[in-house]
């Protein structure tokens, strides 16, 4: 443990004056009008590094807040964003300092968490090989020594609201409310919810967007949201505080009852504020009209900034490429994404690429968007009921869950001798014994168990009805379009359920990169990157449709399994106390955990069967460039990759006006990058999938550690590649001329972006 915070303290020295040097390179590049806007940038690049390093001591991270962050990731008109991020100009001062005075005293607690642990292990105490009971050694630390944590951890929670306080008069009163409700949530670990009933707050604002409102309306509406906004946050506020008040939140000391009582009967009362809210919103607009564009399980349209309208068209055409690039990245990022399972209808956007897809006429297109119109509002109306049940078993779960569990402890006897012994007493008289009123500690939470089986219950219900509900939807498509449409309604029934299907079947379960992302590669995604004309696209189509008709009910079940399965499992640890209780728990996880595996892989064979039988149907000049597409889709942990050069290189090449010398010299850079580049993945694909596995020897961990340690060596040595390809172009062009290639110029090797973007 102490060569671990050694280690710690090296690498943070190491970054730290990479960081200093860079600074002072940019101080000079940018000059003295922009150097404040410098030491802010480093600044927030020391709070990341600080929050790391935190998250890794023994005390937990939750003080790692970073306010400014939060706001710069918060959708904002960039006026108001920039009034924001400057009004935190001081905070991001105090933040730093404070964070720092943290991290220390993080550090100097985890270094004597080790030297307790240690000299539990001399005197060979059960508790030092019993995992259950370090942290209440942990916390019976905090109490004897912890007084410097809890100091520095007040003060950072101390700044940040302070942060928080500042932004009100500069944020819209709903964006100030998603601000101070993610400050909260990362603040307690998760403890205070961000939705204790999903979307009221952006419903109203959808609502508010809209330009048609009736202007009594408009201010009943917004005079809602104030007096919600208000009741939500005290009680934020009340929860947030019970989740911090105490020695440490994740170790609870004496009060720790009392503490969770109070803060589930505040989110109790958030509750019940935000379906009094909602109940209220129904009433202003009536609950017709507020279903036409909201509803209790999500919101309809794009997502837009604070203070944008539903006309504002020039945001909806940059979303538009935005929000595809972000949910892209969101299921390929590294192979770690992961996401629960989303209640909501099939999108508009999603039947507009089915329906390119299939090819189907502009009067087949009318009649399918019509009958989506009626499958959406009645996938609303149906889904209020399940939804709400699945969110408030959620909410009920988590609650029961940390209610304070309390291990009774029988003392041994203690033995005395009698002080004063009377004269008819023999002086062979044996001591007397005496035996200590039983004490207690608090153990671990545990899950209740009909909490948990009605929460598994509710979701799996709301699973069902949505596959229900999309299974129905194809099918009414498939009989309006008739048989004038020759195959396109066997075609479109087939791949508007396979939206779901494929997406669920993929991405329900844990993590295991090849067989999951195997399973998520769909024909739509195939197509949409492959150059057909309609005779060949058609004929695709068909087979795809023929192909996974045959697949799709294993498919969904499989679907159904993985997100049961993950359910259960992200609670097994929660069942056990002590070591015993540890090992079966772990034993539970590796079962479950090698049946996910088996359902992904049967998953993906079964997709994979269904693809490769299309593909066969495609000319046999497109089947290479398809198995290539297929491969890459269904391997993003490796071929994701935001700094790969050939598209910059390409684009450098097809310049107009280039001499035959330079376009000589780019094709050789092309030629050479692309073949280390192929050479670099392919040596990723052997090391993938990289996951951690239940059970695993210290040799299995070993393993795992150089493979991982390999596979993002050969990333990093690809991106060097790529930003050495694209230094190398740069010469070849000339500045004049490389600023004709979009992006370019300000290519930066970490992320493949133009900066600033």
């Amino acid at each position: 443990m102490e060569e671990l915070f050694r280690t710690l303290k090296q690498v943070e020295r190491t970054v730290s004056e990479a960081d200093d040097a860079f600074a002072v390179a940019m101080r000079a590049i940018v000059g003295v009008d922009a150097s404040d806007a410098v030491r802010r940038v480093r600044e927030a690049r020391e709070r990341e590094c600080l929050g790391a390093s935190q998250m890794m001591s023994i005390s937990g991270g939750e003080g790692s807040v970073d306010l400014t962050q939060i706001v710069a990731a918060e959708r904002l008109p960039e006026d108001v964003k920039r009034a924001a991020l400057a009004r935190l100009a001081d905070y991001d001062i105090r933040a730093t300092q404070a964070l720092r005075q943290l991290s220390r005293e993080s550090q100097e607690f985890g270094m004597k968490f080790a030297a307790a642990m240690v000299e539990l292990q001399k005197r060979q105490d059960p508790a030092s090989q019993d995992w259950s009971q370090w942290e209440v050694v942990q916390k019976e630390l905090v109490e004897k020594e912890g007084g410097a944590l809890e100091r520095a951890r007040r003060s950072m929670t101390q700044t940040v609201q302070a942060g928080v306080e500042s932004l009100r008069g500069v944020l819209e009163p709903a964006a100030w409310h998603s601000v101070a409700t993610m400050v909260a949530s990362q603040m307690s670990s998760g403890m205070v919810q961000t939705n204790v009933v999903p979307t009221v707050g952006a419903a109203m604002q959808r609502v508010l967007r809209k330009t048609d409102l009736d202007p009594t309306q408009r201010e009943s509406v917004r005079s809602l949201q104030r007096e919600w906004i208000e009741s939500d946050f005290r009680q934020m506020q009340k929860a947030l505080d019970s989740a911090l008040t105490g020695s440490s939140m994740m170790f609870p000391g004496a009060d720790a009852e009392k503490r969770q009582e109070e803060l589930q009967a505040a989110e109790v009362r958030r509750t019940e504020f935000a379906q009094a809210a909602w109940d209220k919103l129904a009433a202003i607009l009536g609950a017709e009209s507020l279903s036409r564009y909201v509803n209790r399980q999500g919101v309809y349209g794009e997502e837009m900034p604070y203070g944008a309208v539903d006309d504002d068209e020039e945001f909806r055409i940059q979303s538009a490429t935005q929000a595809q690039a972000a949910e892209d990245d969101m299921r390929a990022a590294n192979g770690t994404a992961r996401h629960s399972f989303n209640f909501r209808p099939i999108s508009a956007r999603e039947l507009s690429e089915v329906i390119e897809f299939v090819l189907l006429t502009d009067a087949e297109r009318t009649i399918v968007e019509q009958a989506h119109s009626a499958y959406t509002t009645r996938f609303t109306e149906q889904s209020v009921e399940a939804i709400t049940r699945a969110t408030t078993a959620q909410s009920n779960l988590w609650a029961n869950m940390w209610q304070p569990q309390v291990e009774v402890i029988e003392q041994p006897a203690i033995v005395t001798e009698t002080s004063e012994k009377s004269s008819a007493q023999s002086d062979t008289e044996d001591a007397s014994a005496q035996v200590a009123a039983p004490t207690s500690r608090p153990q671990r939470p545990r899950i209740n168990p009909e909490a948990f089986a009605e929460c598994v219950a509710a979701q799996m219900a709301a699973f069902d009805l949505a596959f229900a509900a999309d299974t129905e939807f194809a099918a009414e498509c498939a009989a309006v379009l008739g048989a004038s449409a020759s195959t396109s309604e066997h075609r479109i029934a087939v791949m508007l359920r396979s939206i779901r299907v494929l997406d669920l079947a993929a991405n329900s379960g844990t993590r295991w990169e090849s067989a999951s992302e195997a399973i998520a590669v769909t024909p739509l995604a195939i197509s949409q990157q492959l150059e057909l004309d309609d005779a060949a696209r058609i004929e695709f189509a068909s087979a795809c449709a023929v192909a996974l008709s045959a697949q799709m009910s294993a498919l969904q079940s499989i679907a159904r399994a993985r997100y049961e399965g993950a359910r259960r499992g992200e609670f097994v640890w929660w069942e056990s106390s002590g070591s015993d209780d540890a090992n079966a728990a772990q034993e539970r996880y590796a079962a479950s955990q090698l049946k996910d595996r088996t359902l992904a892989t049967e998953g993906m064979v079964a997709v994979t069967a269904a693809l490769d039988a299309a593909l066969a149907t495609l000319p046999a000049s497109a089947v290479e460039n398809a198995t290539r597409v297929k491969r890459k889709l269904a391997n993003p942990g490796v071929f994701k990759d935001p700094r790969d050069a050939v598209p910059l290189l390409r684009a450098a090449l097809a310049l107009e006006g280039l001499d035959e010398a330079r376009k000589g010299q780019i094709e050789a850079v092309l030629a050479e990058y692309e073949m280390l580049y192929d050479d670099a993945c392919e040596k990723m694909l052997q090391l993938a999938p990289v996951v951690i596995e239940a059970n695993m020897t210290s040799e299995a961990w070993a393993a795992y550690t150089t493979r991982t340690m390999e596979f993002e060596r050969l990333k990093f040595e690809r991106g060097e590649r790529a930003a050495k390809a694209i230094s190398s172009i740069r010469r070849i062009l000339g500045k004049t001329d490389a600023m004709r290639v979009p992006g370019l110029a300000g290519y930066q090797s970490g992320t493949g972006q133009p900066q600033g973007q």
